[in-house]
């Protein structure tokens, strides 16, 4: 497993680090995410905590769609910048995607606590571990959210409710 990992970290990494204008923090916190759920499956798994497992593969399924998701929304962005259009809709559109990605990666870290409390004693700290990396990637995603909500005029009400959830301002 040490060579596949190594390989695929440096691809994820030279493509993250690619000169390019493409989106790369959301392919990071979506990386990332998928690392905190597969912690959290391997202390499930181990533990017996089958529903729990389920919930976090779930989870890791929603942090792949959402780099996906994340890349589509900047793309859209691009395209009205190159075509002369009005960008705030699509900026607008883009900020949605890492809100909404911030409260799954919300809900991935609960659930890493619950299972570090419950899990098998030796595996606490891969659910342990998993919730500090689904934390991150929450306050990472809202980031995200609040800049390109930035770039849309500034967040409507529900969404600065929303972002207020992850910052302590």
């Amino acid at each position: 497993m040490p060579d596949r990992l190594d390989d695929s970290l440096t691809a994820l990494a030279a493509a993250i680090a690619a000169p390019r204008p493409a989106p790369a923090a959301g392919a990071a916190i979506g990386a990332t995410a998928v690392l905190a759920a597969a912690l959290v499956q391997k202390a499930c798994g181990i533990s017996r905590l089958d529903a729990e497992a389920a919930t976090a593969a779930t989870l890791a399924t929603a942090a792949r769609a959402f780099v996906a998701a994340d890349e589509a929304a900047f793309a859209a962005v691009l395209a009205a910048r190159r075509a002369g259009h009005d960008a705030v809709p699509a900026w607008r559109a883009a900020g949605l995607v890492p809100l909404a990605f911030a409260e799954r990666c919300r809900e991935l870290a609960r659930l890493a606590e619950d299972v570090a409390a419950r899990c098998k004693p030796a595996l606490a700290g891969e659910a342990t571990t998993a919730g500090l990396l689904a934390t991150a990637s929450a306050r990472a995603a809202a980031e995200l959210a609040r800049i390109d909500l930035a770039a849309a005029g500034g967040p409507g009400a529900g969404e600065a409710a929303r972002l207020a959830a992850f910052f302590d301002c």
